[in-house]
Formats: structure tokens, C-alpha cells, sequence
């Protein structure tokens, strides 16, 4: 029996040793990766393919994008967080070509819930060049299966408030003022949960030779949290010498947000949002503290998805007239992150000449996979003003 199907109908048993020893020389690796791989390899299966590059870093990359379009389709190796993966291999500068078994073992961890194993059957010059790479692939077929976008997360976090209490009716300016702190969930908590988004280490300890590399940066600035609330006037009809009645009023959560693609050395993201509270007097003073976690829930999970959404487009994929002259859309956002949200929106951003959000119809979520969404789009004026790979499908609550 030949290599190549001897390989090819790998045993199960085979299979689980193959993995063991793979997480025993990855023991750096956080359990959340380590769960990814095992994940990966419940459905894998072995695949050839070449690449070519001018250094061998980039060829082996090319090879490796070659073998998970095989089993996941071209389309999939044009998301994102899949193209950063093998982006971070491709110019991965440490261990060399003279340290296979380091350089193999993080590329492995680069790659977690893609690639399960891999082993280079040739490499050699192409003449000047470049460098041309044949290997065999283990890569991962659950339908469930991504790579994740692996931020550096740098965050000063929102731990305290400041209450502003002022007068009904009153000059326009506090007569008094509270401070106090409170407790809740990290932004990397919003984050983490959308399955797509891994926070890495930020430490410096090259023992961990598995430790991924982060292909994106997310800088946020909280300012601080500051809350108003009204006093109301005397009632003369009822006169009493105890508390009057005091209820929230306002209050808002501002923060500054940059996003950069360390990789290609852009920045996605940086602006200024304002968070207000919603309905705010539907509050007594006697519940500040659920007032606060209220507004503070709504801002977190607000600038969670405009990071996620920044990192992963929902662009348009495809569009096409349905039964009864209805439009649809196919839009790269996963069912499960799609299947979160209730109501969304067709429309692109501005342009040089409308810098605003363009609003074109209203979607309706319809069904999807782990890589895209169908919607059932509105009236919609002109149809042929939808750009694939520029209209975006957004949530809106």
C-alpha cells in the first residue's frame, strides 16, 4: 500500500495519538486553543497541495491556504479572520527554517480549528525567485469550523460613576455630587463570546514558543461614567419635611476606539461614540446601582459589536431575485452571530461626497451556516445600487 493512502485512511486510533502528542508539544497552548483542536480534529482528513513564495515562510502559508480551500471552498479562505491566520504564518519571522519542530508545532497553534497537522513533503529554491513547498494537510471539515481573529486587547476598563444631582426647575447646575464604583464584565468577555475572537497573551515569556500572534489591536479609552439625576421641587399642595422623590435623568457612556491591522499596518477603526442611557427615568435614585449596570451592559455590548463588525464586515456576498420578485442577499456573517439579533439593515457607508451611513431597505434573517447568512430584503428603490463586496447587512437590535 502506498504512503499516500496509507495516509489518506489514517485510523481513528492513529488519529488520537497524532493529536496527543501534537497538544504535548504545544503544553503553552491556553485550554480554549487546545479545545479548538481537538474540536478540529473530530472531522479532518488529509489533503496535498503546493504553494510557492519568495521565502519559504510564505510558500508554506500559500500551500496551507491551498489545502483548507480544498476541503472549505475558495470563498472561505477570503474571510477574514482566516486570511489574518495565514497571514501571521506567512511573515512569521522567528524559529527559521533551521528549527522545523519549533516552527512547525506554532504554526500549528497559529492555525488552531483549521489546519490539525500538516508535514512538508518537498521543498527547494525556484530558482531566484522564490521557494516552492509541497506538503500533506490535516484539515479540519466540521462545518462549524473557523479560525478566529486573535486581538491584542488594550482596555483601562470602566469600574466607577459619577453622579450629578440637580434641581427641578433649578439654576442648570449640580448641587451636589457622588462618586462610586461597581463591578461587571470585562469587554474581552463581549468579545469572546461571539466565537470569533480570541484575546491573546500579552505576555513576553518566549517559553511559550505556541503562543499565537495577534494580527489586530484594539485600543479603548472609557472616559468616565457620569449620570444626572432631577430633584423634584416642593410640592406646596403637600408640603413634608422628608426626601422629595428623585429620579435618574440622564447619563451616557463616551469612549474612543481604534482598531489596526498590525499585519498590513492599517487602522480600521478610530473614532468617538457616545453611549446614552435609555429611558433613564424609568429610575429612582434608589436604583442607581441597576441603572449604572443597565447603561454600562448597553455600552459594552454596543462597542463589542462595533469591534466585531470592524474586524468582520458584514459585506454583501450575493444577491439575487427570489419567488414573488423579492430580493435576497447573502451577507458574510455567520448564522450564530446572525440568529442574535432581531432586526437589521441593507445599506453601505459614505462615501467622500456622503460620509454618512446609507440606509437602502430593511433584512430579514432567513437561515445561514458558519460562514454566511441569507436575508429577505425590503423595498428596495434600486436594486442595482446593491454592490457585492461593498453593501453591508448591519444589526440594529
Amino acid at each position: 500500500m502506498s504512503h499516500d493512502l496509507t495516509m489518506t485512511k489514517i485510523s481513528s486510533l492513529a488519529l488520537a495519538v497524532l493529536m496527543a502528542c501534537s497538544l504535548a508539544a504545544q503544553e503553552g497552548a491556553p485550554p480554549e486553543q487546545q479545545a479548538l483542536e481537538r474540536a478540529a480534529a473530530a472531522e479532518a482528513s488529509w489533503h496535498e497541495a503546493t504553494g510557492s513564495g519568495p521565502t519559504l515562510r510564505t510558500a508554506l502559508a500559500q500551500a496551507l491556504r491551498s489545502a483548507v480551500s480544498r476541503v472549505r471552498g475558495a470563498a472561505f479562505v477570503l474571510e477574514p479572520s482566516v486570511r489574518s491566520r495565514l497571514e501571521i504564518v506567512a511573515r512569521h519571522e522567528r524559529g527559521g527554517e533551521g528549527d522545523e519542530a519549533f516552527d512547525r508545532a506554532w504554526t500549528l497553534s497559529q492555525l488552531a480549528g483549521l489546519v490539525v497537522d500538516f508535514e512538508v513533503l518537498d521543498q527547494r529554491p525556484r530558482g531566484e525567485s522564490g521557494y516552492d513547498v509541497r506538503l500533506r494537510a490535516l484539515v479540519s471539515s466540521r462545518a462549524d469550523a473557523d479560525a478566529s481573529i486573535v486581538v491584542e486587547l488594550v482596555d483601562n476598563d470602566l469600574t466607577s460613576w459619577v453622579l450629578e444631582r440637580f434641581e427641578e426647575s433649578g439654576p442648570g447646575r449640580a448641587f451636589d455630587q457622588r462618586r462610586g464604583r461597581f463591578e461587571g464584565p470585562h469587554i474581552g468577555s463581549y468579545l469572546r463570546r461571539s466565537g470569533a475572537v480570541r484575546i491573546a497573551s500579552r505576555e513576553r515569556d518566549d517559553s511559550a514558543a505556541t503562543r499565537c500572534l495577534p494580527s489586530h489591536r484594539v485600543v479603548i479609552e472609557w472616559q468616565p461614567l457620569v449620570v444626572r439625576s432631577t430633584v423634584e421641587k416642593p410640592n406646596r399642595a403637600r408640603p413634608t419635611n422628608g426626601p422629595r422623590p428623585e429620579f435618574m435623568s440622564g447619563g451616557a457612556v463616551d469612549v474612543a476606539l481604534r482598531v489596526d491591522d498590525v499585519v498590513q499596518g492599517v487602522t480600521l477603526l478610530d473614532e468617538k461614540i457616545s453611549v446614552p442611557a435609555v429611558r433613564p427615568e424609568t429610575f429612582s435614585i434608589d436604583r442607581l446601582d441597576a441603572f449604572v449596570t443597565d447603561l454600562v451592559d448597553v455600552a459594552k455590548a454596543q462597542v463589542a459589536r462595533r469591534i466585531f463588525f470592524t474586524l468582520r464586515p458584514p459585506v454583501v456576498l450575493r444577491k439575487w431575485v427570489g419567488d414573488g420578485g423579492v430580493w435576497h442577499v447573502e451577507a458574510r456573517i455567520s448564522k450564530r452571530i446572525a440568529s442574535g439579533f432581531q432586526e437589521f439593515v441593507l445599506g453601505q457607508d459614505g462615501s467622500l461626497a456622503s460620509p454618512d451611513w446609507r440606509r437602502m431597505a430593511t433584512a430579514k434573517f432567513v437561515g445561514g451556516s458558519a460562514v454566511s447568512s441569507t436575508f429577505r430584503v425590503g423595498q428596495l428603490p434600486d436594486a442595482a445600487q446593491v454592490e457585492v463586496g461593498v453593501c453591508e447587512i448591519r444589526p440594529i437590535r
